[in-house]
């Protein structure tokens, strides 16, 4: 077991151990064995999980280069990010999801955000009319690996949409 080593904890000096990338024991500053770093009292807290993010440091999930922001997230201490696709084309989105995850280091990637394109166009923002669509089990069904849709409840057909992605 790796042990991050005195660490403040909920007020109290002690150790982590962490086992196949996962917390497996939290105890007072001396009871575990193990190696580690020694943290001299820092504090520590979890890492923080994005559900929404276009891109950062100058790429864009819509562009697939996905291995940079996972590193880059990882550094600010976002620990799992959900890469979100914008209204394009149904085959802009099909390609931007099919990306294998399972070689990207960094922050963990359990799957695709599509905003859109099951959007109202009233409600649109800066996502492009000309590709909102009516909600279509048929675009996910060509999507890879996709965990969260946006979807506008209001829109002809969204209600049976929704049932049909549970």
């Amino acid at each position: 077991m790796k042990l991050l080593k005195n660490v403040l904890h909920k007020g109290a000096l002690c150790d982590i151990g962490i086992e196949d990338g996962r917390i497996a024991a939290i105890a007072a500053a001396g009871e575990l064995s193990g190696e580690g770093c020694d943290f001299g009292g820092a504090k520590v807290y979890p890492g923080l999980i994005d559900t929404h993010t276009h891109g950062c440091i100058g790429h864009d999930t819509m562009d697939r280069e996905l291995a940079e922001m996972s590193e880059y997230y990882l550094k600010c201490g976002v620990t799992t990010w959900y890469p979100t696709t914008m209204t394009v084309s149904g085959e802009d989105i099909i390609a931007a999801t099919r990306v294998d995850l399972s070689n990207i280091g960094g922050a963990n990637i359990p799957g695709f955000h599509l905003e859109g394109p099951f959007i109202n166009v009233k409600y649109k923002g800066a996502q492009n009319e000309r590709f909102v669509v009516a909600p279509d089990m048929e675009l996910i069904g060509k999507c890879d690996k996709v965990k969260k849709i946006t979807v506008a409840p209001e829109v002809e057909g969204a209600m049976e949409f929704i049932r049909e992605c549970k």
